[in-house]
């Protein structure tokens, strides 16, 4: 009895190490965050996003808190299940429904604006999955941000994490990208600075974000430089991913390189990918 109460003190520790306490859940509305992300596949969705929007970043604790436990045990087993059930049988057995799990990357990605600067510390998170569903949330979460949040940002670019640095870089060029009146002339002399950061991404995603707030073509021939010394095919993809992106200007750039600058063939066929970029497209 004491061996089993010893080995279930253990686990118990290692969970909460791993995944940390259970976060408050937040209310809205008078229902629980849980209640209006299993509510997406509804008829009131459009009621449910507004819910989320008005939850903001009080929801990202909790929601990255639930993403890093993992989908319920017993809701992975009827959908295996469910699976490898005869055909005959499946019309006798409910369809698995997407858990609250399976729907928390999207429901990250429905805070709103007001969400950025949090989801952006969630970069540190050492889980790839956690930065995966952070970094892909602040894209949809980049609607209609004032200046409140462009402050927000722009502070977290002298986070003492280069993960976070990036990710706040990363999130102020997605806002210029794809929601053009945003005002972000306060934020270009940190970026500015961030051109000489030691951690690579955060130089990296700097660059990218001047380049959507001021047009700076200097900035395609630095990512360049990056792009010609990336360690890896996983960094490497990445900046081609930005350059696909910016279109036309960056296929200008590249026209003019030569392919001795190339570090490895896998880069060097990256490069090759840009210069298909359609003339004129952006």
């Amino acid at each position: 009895m004491v061996i089993a109460a010893v080995v279930a003190v253990a686990v118990v520790m290692v969970i909460l190490i791993e995944k940390g306490p259970r976060p408050v859940q937040p209310f809205c509305r008078g229902k629980p965050l849980t209640y209006w992300v299993e509510q997406w596949t509804q008829p009131g969705r459009p009621q449910v996003e507004t819910a989320l929007q008005e939850l903001g970043p009080r929801a990202v604790p909790f929601l990255l808190w639930s993403f890093k436990r993992g989908e319920p045990l017993h809701q992975r087993l009827y959908q295996r299940v469910w699976l490898i059930s005869p055909e005959p049988f499946r019309k006798f057995l409910p369809s698995p429904h997407p858990s609250f799990w399976m729907r928390i990357p999207w429901a990250l990605g429905r805070l709103g604006p007001t969400a950025l600067p949090e989801l952006c510390v969630a970069h540190s998170d050492l889980d790839p999955k956690v930065r995966q569903a952070v970094h892909n949330a602040l894209s949809l979460s980049a609607g209609g941000a004032g200046p409140s949040v462009v402050a927000g940002l722009t502070n977290l670019l002298n986070h003492p994490d280069g993960e976070v640095r990036g990710e706040a870089a990363f999130a102020l060029g997605e806002l210029r990208r794809l929601h053009r009146g945003v005002n972000e002339t306060e934020a270009v002399p940190a970026l500015r600075r961030m051109l000489t950061d030691p951690y690579p991404y955060a130089r990296q995603e700097a660059a990218v974000s001047l380049w959507w707030i001021e047009r700076d073509t200097n900035m395609i021939k630095l990512l360049i430089t990056e792009l010609a010394k990336a360690p890896d095919l996983e960094t490497g993809t990445r900046i081609v991913d930005h350059f696909f992106l910016i279109g036309g200007p960056a296929r200008v750039e590249f026209m003019a390189i030569s392919n001795a600058v190339w570090s490895s063939v896998q880069l060097r066929s990256l490069s090759n990918a840009i210069r298909l970029i359609p003339k004129g497209s952006e």
